[in-house]
Protein backbone atom coordinates (compact mmCIF):
# COMPACT_ATOMS: atom_id res chain seq x y z
CA UNK A 1 0.00 0.00 0.00
CA UNK A 2 2.61 2.23 0.83
CA UNK A 3 4.69 1.76 -2.24
CA UNK A 4 1.82 1.99 -4.29
CA UNK A 5 0.38 5.38 -2.58
CA UNK A 6 4.27 6.66 -3.04
CA UNK A 7 4.17 5.60 -6.71
CA UNK A 8 0.84 7.33 -7.59
CA UNK A 9 1.59 10.81 -5.94
CA UNK A 10 5.68 11.11 -6.80
CA UNK A 11 5.30 12.88 -9.58
CA UNK A 12 2.95 15.19 -7.36
CA UNK A 13 5.97 15.87 -5.10
CA UNK A 14 8.41 16.43 -7.86
CA UNK A 15 8.80 20.26 -8.18
CA UNK A 16 11.35 21.86 -10.38
CA UNK A 17 11.08 24.75 -7.79
CA UNK A 18 10.52 24.27 -3.76
CA UNK A 19 9.50 27.11 -1.94
CA UNK A 20 12.53 27.93 0.84
CA UNK A 21 10.47 27.61 3.59
CA UNK A 22 10.21 24.15 2.71
CA UNK A 23 11.59 22.53 5.70
CA UNK A 24 9.03 24.13 8.05
CA UNK A 25 6.46 22.07 7.18
CA UNK A 26 8.06 18.81 7.47
CA UNK A 27 7.67 17.93 10.81
CA UNK A 28 3.39 18.68 10.29
CA UNK A 29 3.62 16.32 7.40
CA UNK A 30 5.49 13.72 9.09
CA UNK A 31 3.37 13.76 12.05
CA UNK A 32 0.04 13.90 9.64
CA UNK A 33 1.53 10.94 7.97
CA UNK A 34 2.32 8.99 11.13
CA UNK A 35 -1.62 9.65 12.18
CA UNK A 36 -3.15 8.26 9.39
CA UNK A 37 -0.53 5.55 9.04
CA UNK A 38 -1.81 4.29 12.49
CA UNK A 39 -5.38 5.22 12.06
CA UNK A 40 -4.89 2.39 8.83
CA UNK A 41 -2.77 -0.14 10.83
CA UNK A 42 -5.18 -0.15 13.55
CA UNK A 43 -8.59 -0.62 10.75
CA UNK A 44 -6.95 -2.90 9.60
CA UNK A 45 -6.05 -4.77 12.88
CA UNK A 46 -10.02 -4.36 13.75
CA UNK A 47 -10.67 -6.29 10.28
CA UNK A 48 -8.24 -8.86 10.72
CA UNK A 49 -9.83 -9.73 14.58
CA UNK A 50 -13.45 -8.48 14.21
CA UNK A 51 -16.15 -9.66 12.14
CA UNK A 52 -16.75 -7.23 8.98
CA UNK A 53 -20.59 -7.24 10.05
CA UNK A 54 -19.32 -5.13 13.18
CA UNK A 55 -16.20 -3.32 11.82
CA UNK A 56 -17.96 -1.55 8.77
CA UNK A 57 -20.32 0.31 9.90
CA UNK A 58 -18.02 1.56 12.71
CA UNK A 59 -15.33 2.61 10.19
CA UNK A 60 -17.61 4.32 7.90
CA UNK A 61 -19.16 6.61 10.71
CA UNK A 62 -15.63 8.68 9.59
CA UNK A 63 -18.18 10.13 6.91
CA UNK A 64 -19.58 11.85 9.71
CA UNK A 65 -16.84 13.28 11.17
CA UNK A 66 -15.65 14.52 7.20
CA UNK A 67 -18.80 16.01 6.83
CA UNK A 68 -18.65 17.99 10.32
CA UNK A 69 -14.96 18.73 9.68
CA UNK A 70 -15.81 20.01 6.11
CA UNK A 71 -18.74 22.34 7.65
CA UNK A 72 -16.57 24.04 10.26
CA UNK A 73 -13.24 24.28 8.45
CA UNK A 74 -14.38 25.13 4.99
CA UNK A 75 -18.07 26.84 5.86
CA UNK A 76 -19.28 24.28 3.56
CA UNK A 77 -23.19 24.33 3.24
CA UNK A 78 -26.72 22.36 3.97
CA UNK A 79 -25.12 20.69 6.89
CA UNK A 80 -28.15 19.13 7.66
CA UNK A 81 -28.96 17.85 4.02
CA UNK A 82 -25.31 15.82 4.37
CA UNK A 83 -25.59 14.77 8.04
CA UNK A 84 -28.74 13.09 6.75
CA UNK A 85 -27.48 11.45 3.63
CA UNK A 86 -24.08 10.30 5.66
CA UNK A 87 -26.71 8.76 8.06
CA UNK A 88 -28.93 7.28 5.94
CA UNK A 89 -25.39 5.72 4.14
CA UNK A 90 -24.39 4.09 7.65
CA UNK A 91 -27.62 2.96 8.34
CA UNK A 92 -28.19 1.32 4.68
CA UNK A 93 -24.14 -0.44 5.27
CA UNK A 94 -25.04 -1.55 8.93
CA UNK A 95 -28.49 -3.23 7.13
CA UNK A 96 -26.52 -5.08 4.21
CA UNK A 97 -23.45 -6.25 6.71
CA UNK A 98 -26.29 -7.55 9.33
CA UNK A 99 -28.54 -9.06 6.68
Amino acid sequence: MFLGVAALMGPLATRSHWPEDWARDLPVFLVTALVIASGNHVVLLAFQRLPASIVSPIVNRQAIVAVILGAIFLEESHLRARLAATALAIIGITIISLG
